[in-house]
């Protein structure tokens, strides 16, 4: 899921971006810091880590060479009805679902998620920990939602809808329905099957987090009863086996078993349909509407959108090394001058991510435009389906043409086909493997596909009215903030997603922080080992469900060296990252000058510095940075005219730019990194009164 941006943000920006943007940019041709073996993180400050699953089992590492791609531990066989009458809006559908026991152990009993019941009333844990708002969306007052299920019975025949019962695993509010438990007259028995046959009655909501309907547009999402996942001992590092089933939270996405979907959907006359997978056909219904027949095998989710008013395009992408895909667009038809913007940067999506990551498996990819009063649906990601949206600061109007808006949504969002989609971490616990993994390669893939496409411009009236200055906000230049006092101090970035300390706490730790982190690795490693990372952890874990510890374990074995110490400190504690020169003192009598580098945070990075001369010569100096100062005594003469203390490229961990070089003579670069510390605080202080990160 991405964020959206605002005009009093981008006025922000226009005030303060240009002094930002000038600090600490990358020096072409010097070499990144030397890499060392970093101390235990208990050496260096005695304080707890966050806790983290170990790695998960090797028996549990995905299989390959088999005849599917996933493990398929559920299937469903569902049909659906759309009414979309008005005060009706809601879907009846039956399931059949089949189950597989993957564990050691009888199960004697089924959990499942019933997400559409965060919205039933003000007293769901979803509703309490948001207080009605998300991503700057609020909940209609008329707008509630929710999900029955009328009929549970075995295969067999036996009736189990009397023994469903709520339960509230997260936080007791006896108020909460979003998780349901089943119990068993007879367990399911290790590698045997369980087949449950149910009818529901979807009420949707007013488009808000994620689902709904605005209008005549429907994105059905967690729409249908959902089991849990069953994780057996040892998978993601689980000391006992048992149900993994967490309520659906403000800031929770989603965690769910791979398995084969068989979908058929009814919807009116006229109106067009798009869905996970593959469209098998369609025919006359009874009501005189249309069923669509949709299979998708090897996903762990399944969501549809329908509407009167969709323009289509579609195209096929041919790719070596995988099956050709059907990319698909969905636009509004008042947006229909952007359906090729819409074809072209999924395409471009699927080529930069089979390029750099992996084979894209599916036949489809479909992106849908939400209308512009839908926008909680807009930048969201399913399986093989993601939505879009337009948003500039005036509605009404098409984003211009250099601006890249659309194209960074529909890339974060086909990202999302990676680490949520196939590599399938689960969200509730580990929310940076999804969001903060793909922040990092949305920041790589839109440097090297929409170089030139990097403008913000001022709209009104439908009209793009003029051009600002600056690069468009939404391609992550405030990402630095989340490195600083303000976010780091408030505790570690790994945690549950309803762990942290508010929205802006959640949108820090799952998105800008790992990126922050990942990136700093990259320098650390080296840019190409860093890519070598990506791909084999993408390799090894695609359809997997791993753990945090499985991905510093694939980095530290790629890398070649225990990395370990790197993601105690930058992923399970709340040490702050400072480097900086401290002063450069001569001493003419002795004919030798000394640079002092310090370590003014609590974490642990290995330093190369830059030294400068005024005939153009340079020196390295290289320091371990376990010290809290390090003198260097060097030659006096030529004149050192500058010392950086990151010569090729700044850490984003670095929490503040004002000390990282020091010069001799003042220039423009002074006061602007002096600058940076008040531009950074005061651009995300804008920025959360605006609701652009949340």
């Amino acid at each position: 899921m991405t964020t959206r941006t605002s005009l009093i943000a981008l006025l922000a920006a226009a005030v303060f971006l240009p002094v930002l943007t000038t600090a600490a940019q990358p020096r072409p041709g010097d070499a990144p810091a030397p890499a060392v073996q970093g101390p235990p993180v208990d050496r260096i400050d005695p304080r707890p880590l966050a806790p983290i699953a170990p790695s998960s089992d090797p028996k549990f590492r995905p299989k390959r060479g088999g005849e599917t791609l996933s493990d398929r531990v559920v299937s469903y066989t569902m049909k659906a009805t759309l009414d979309p009458a008005k005060g009706v809006k809601s879907v009846t559908g039956t399931e059949r679902v089949t189950w597989r026991n993957p564990g050691d152990s009888p199960v004697s009993e089924l959990q499942f998620h019933l997400y559409l019941n965060a919205f039933r009333d003000k007293n769901s844990t979803f509703m309490k920990e948001s207080g009605g708002r998300l991503r700057r969306d609020d909940m209609p007052e008329d707008g509630w939602g929710q999900i029955d299920v009328t009929a549970m019975a075995t295969a067999d025949g036996e009736d189990l809808l009397p023994k469903l019962e709520y339960i509230q695993p997260d936080d007791g509010n006896a108020e909460d329905r979003t998780v349901a438990r089943v119990p068993l007259s007879k367990p399911v028995m290790p590698g045997e099957t369980i087949a449950l046959d149910i009818a529901f009655v979807s009420k949707l909501p007013r488009i808000f987090a994620r689902t709904g309907f605005a209008g005549n547009f429907f994105l059905v999402g967690q729409w249908y009863p959902k089991l849990g996942v069953y994780e057996p001992k040892g998978m993601r590092g689980r000391a006992e086996a048992g149900w993994n089933c967490h309520q659906f939270h403000a800031n929770s996405e989603f965690y769910a078993d791979f398995g084969v979907f068989d979908v058929e959907l009814t919807v009116p006359q006229g109106f067009t349909v798009g869905a996970t997978g593959a469209l098998l056909g369609g025919r006359p219904s009874e009501d005189g509407g249309v069923t669509y027949h949709y299979r998708q095998a090897d996903v762990h989710d399944f969501v549809w959108t329908a509407d009167d008013n969709f323009v289509t395009g579609e195209r096929t992408v041919s790719i070596e090394g995988m099956p050709d895909v059907k990319v698909i667009a969905l636009v509004q038809a008042e947006h229909a001058a952007t359906l090729e913007r819409h074809l072209d940067a999924t395409e471009n999506s699927l080529r930069w991510f089979h390029a750099n990551v992996g084979p894209y498996p599916y036949e489809t990819i479909t992106t849908v435009d939400p209308q512009d009063d839908g926008g909680g649906a807009g930048g969201m990601e399913y399986p093989t389906l993601i939505t879009a949206g337009i948003n500039t600061t005036s509605a009404g109007t098409l984003p211009a043409d250099d601006d890249p808006l659309l194209e960074v949504v529909i890339f974060h969002e086909f990202g999302h086909q990676y680490w949520y989609g196939m590599v399938a971490s689960n969200e509730f616990e580990e929310p940076w493997m999804d969001e903060g993994i793909n922040s990092y390669t949305e920041s790589l893939g839109m440097a090297d596909l929409w170089p030139a496409k990097r403008a913000a411009w001022i709209a009104y009236g439908g009209v793009n009215l003029f051009r600002l200055p600056l690069d468009n906000p939404t391609l992550g230049p405030f990402s630095r903030f989340a490195s600083t006092q303000f976010v780091v101090r408030r505790g570690p970035m790994i945690g549950t997603s309803w762990g942290y300390k508010g929205g802006q706490s959640y949108s820090f730790n799952a998105y800008q922080r790992p990126e922050n982190a990942l990136q700093t690795l990259g320098v650390l490693i080296g840019e190409e080992k860093m890519a070598e990372v990506v791909r084999a952890y993408f390799a090894r874990w695609k359809f997997g469900h791993p753990t945090s510890q499985d991905f510093f374990d694939v980095a530290s074995e790629v890398s070649g060296q225990n990395l370990q110490w790197y993601f105690d400190q930058a992923f399970r504690s709340d040490r702050l990252l400072d480097y900086g020169v401290q002063s450069v003192r001569t001493r003419e009598e002795e004919e030798i000058a000394e640079v002092i580098l310090e370590r003014t945070g609590d974490a642990v990075f290995p330093i190369q510095a830059l030294v400068t001369r005024d005939d153009g010569s340079t020196e390295s100096l290289e320091w371990d940075g376990l010290s809290s100062q390090q003198i260097f005594r060097i030659a006096q003469l030529p004149e050192i005219r500058r010392v950086d203390v990151y010569p090729n490229r700044t850490p984003k961990l670095d929490a503040y730019a004002t000390n990282n070089t020091w010069l001799s003579h003042s220039d423009r670069a002074g006061p602007a990194r002096i600058a940076t510390d008040a531009a950074l605080f005061f651009e995300h202080l804008t920025l959360l009164l605006a609701g652009v990160v949340s």
